[in-house]
C-alpha cells in the first residue's frame, strides 16, 4: 500500500497537473483540427484511494467514504448532437463507452444499476448501493464486475 505522506500527495497533485495540460492540449487539438464533431472521452478507472489506503484487505466492509472516492473517478465527455442524454447521475465509468455505441451506433447492449467493488482477491466482488452515491438503484449505470 501507498504511504499516505504529505510528500506522496504532494507527487500526485504535481502528476495531476502535468497531465491535465497534456489533455488540455490534446483536446484542444483534435476539436481544432476535426472537420467532424468528435466524440471525446477522457476517463479515469478509479479514485485515488486517500480515504482509505487499506481498502483492499477489508473491501467487503468499506464506508461511505471511500464508495464515493472510488465511484467518483474523473470522466469528462464531450458529445455532440445530443449524446450527453444517455448519461444519468451518477455517472460510472463502465458504462461510458457502452452509452456511447447505444447512442451513436444503435448497439442493442444492456445498462444495469448494479454495482460492485473489489479488494485483494481477484474475481470476489460486493454489491454497492447506489443510494450512497445519491441515485435511485434503477438510474445508476453499471460499475465494474
Amino acid at each position: 500500500m501507498e504511504a499516505d505522506i504529505p510528500e506522496q500527495r504532494a507527487y500526485y497533485i504535481r502528476q495531476v497537473r502535468y497531465v491535465d495540460g497534456l489533455v488540455l492540449d490534446i483536446v484542444t487539438t483534435v476539436l481544432r483540427r476535426s472537420t467532424t464533431p468528435p466524440m471525446i472521452l477522457v476517463v479515469g478507472d478509479h479514485g485515488q484511494r486517500f480515504a482509505d489506503i487499506g481498502f483492499y484487505g477489508h473491501s467487503d466492509s468499506i464506508s461511505t467514504a471511500v464508495v464515493r472516492e472510488r465511484f467518483g473517478a474523473f470522466g469528462a465527455f464531450y458529445l455532440p448532437d445530443g449524446g450527453e442524454r444517455e448519461f444519468r447521475e451518477p455517472v460510472t465509468l463502465v458504462n461510458v463507452l457502452g452509452n456511447v455505441l447505444r447512442y451513436y451506433f444503435h448497439a442493442d447492449l444492456p445498462s444495469s444499476g448494479k454495482m460492485y467493488v473489489s479488494g485483494e482477491q481477484p474475481y470476489l466482488f460486493y454489491a454497492v448501493d447506489p443510494q450512497v452515491l445519491g441515485a435511485d438503484p434503477g438510474e445508476a449505470d453499471a460499475e465494474e464486475p
